[in-house]
């Protein structure tokens, strides 16, 4: 009986040993977790096996930030370059069918005064129309080189696979290849926009040689 009992004792001091081993380790991984956790957070510079740098948890945060306010930039300047845009496209349509719905409705060429000086505003009012256009996509393209150099490496959102894409160039992802059509690649924004902006300025040119005052 004393035999057993002194192995019941042995038996039950091993059992809380094993039960405080387990309560340590399990106290040290969450202790190394929350130092690791907290040294992210402050920005503290860690390192691998091998004794290398890695990135800190601020750095890749202020990162990530930098690159969200770059592609903020890049949105706001997109906006910002339709909507001038399609305001100056709105009231030269306006103005020109007006014009064109004067100048054909004898059906005649001749002298129209109420065309002809129009007509002249209206082309000159194609060269700020033009202006805004270059200014706007310039400074979209300012703000998407920005967002290009903060992008993080192997993302491909903007740069690498992104920036392949959008000149036209095939991108293979998985297993299939994504390629802008071959109608898309010839009219780009640079080429279709100004030459909108000429078709417009030519529709007012023709108004002004159909009503001008040598006929």
């Amino acid at each position: 009986m004393g035999q057993e009992n002194i192995l019941e004792s042995i038996l039950q001091e091993l059992k809380c040993i094993s039960k405080a081993i387990r309560e340590l380790r399990e106290t040290l991984t969450v202790a190394v977790e929350g130092r690791d956790s907290a040294a992210a957070d402050r920005g503290v510079k860690q390192h691998d096996m091998n004794g290398n740098e890695t990135i800190s948890g601020d750095s890749v945060k202020s990162t990530y930030d930098r690159y969200r306010a770059a592609l903020e930039h890049v949105r706001y300047e997109g906006q910002l370059l339709w909507q001038i845009f399609h305001a100056f496209l709105l009231a030269h349509t306006v103005f020109l069918s007006f014009l064109l719905n004067s100048a054909f409705r004898s059906g005649s060429s001749g002298y129209q005064p109420a065309v002809f000086f129009p007509g002249l505003l209206g082309l000159f009012l194609c060269l700020p129309w033009f202006a805004s256009y270059l200014r706007s996509s310039a400074y979209y393209k300012f703000r998407m080189a920005q967002a290009k150099e903060t992008e993080p490496e192997d993302w491909n959102i903007i740069g690498g696979k992104g920036e392949q894409f959008s000149r036209g160039l095939p991108v293979t992802i998985g297993d299939e290849c994504y390629r802008i059509h071959w109608l898309g690649r010839i009219l780009r924004t640079k080429r279709s926009v100004p030459a909108l902006i000429l078709a417009f300025a030519l529709a007012y040119a023709g108004l002004v040689i159909w009503c001008g005052p040598w006929w």
